[in-house]
């Protein structure tokens, strides 16, 4: 399994577009986003989040998203079956399709990849919750999650052995 820093912009645009990367919370099966996100992909073309607003203007020529409160949906969750419900949100899908078209742009992405690298230098601190691509077509909840709690279990064991209490 490859951690999404390990892709290129194209593999990465790829990975982000599909409908099991869109939320990160559980849905039941039926819940299938990869038709809107290709739709939206295609309709947009190479456009990017930037679509949206004239940023030489200060986002005023064309609606600006953050000017409207209801531009994303919210669903309520319950976590117990009792009274442990929450808010998730799903970020509008025509502005994820935006962001991620901006942010997989080669130049963009060679950037991110970059300042990752070098903030993992020389660093005590690992981030084990960068989204992974499954090697095969298993399931991405459990490649996702299941990997990214091994890998957090698994490292946090090792550096409390190696912890050096003096």
């Amino acid at each position: 399994m490859a951690n999404i820093l390990e892709l290129d912009h194209k593999q990465a645009r790829a990975f982000l577009l599909d409908g099991k990367s869109y939320v990160n919370f559980d849905l039941p099966e039926y819940f299938n986003f990869d038709p809107i996100l290709q739709a939206v992909s295609s309709k947009m073309g190479g456009y990017d989040v930037n679509y949206f607003f004239d940023p030489e203007d200060g986002g005023r020529k064309k609606k600006d998203p953050r000017d409207r409160h209801d531009v994303n949906k919210v669903i309520y969750g319950n976590k117990d079956g009792e009274l442990a419900w929450r808010p998730f949100e799903i970020i509008n899908p025509v502005l994820y399709v935006g962001l991620v078209h901006y942010i997989t742009k080669e130049d963009n992405w060679s950037v991110i990849k970059k300042r990752f690298s070098e903030l993992r230098r020389g660093c005590n601190i690992e981030v084990a919750s960068i989204p992974v691509q499954p090697s095969k077509r298993k399931a991405r909840k459990r490649s996702k999650y299941v990997l990214g709690g091994r890998n957090l279990s698994k490292t946090v064991r090792l550096k409390v052995l190696s912890f050096d209490m003096s």
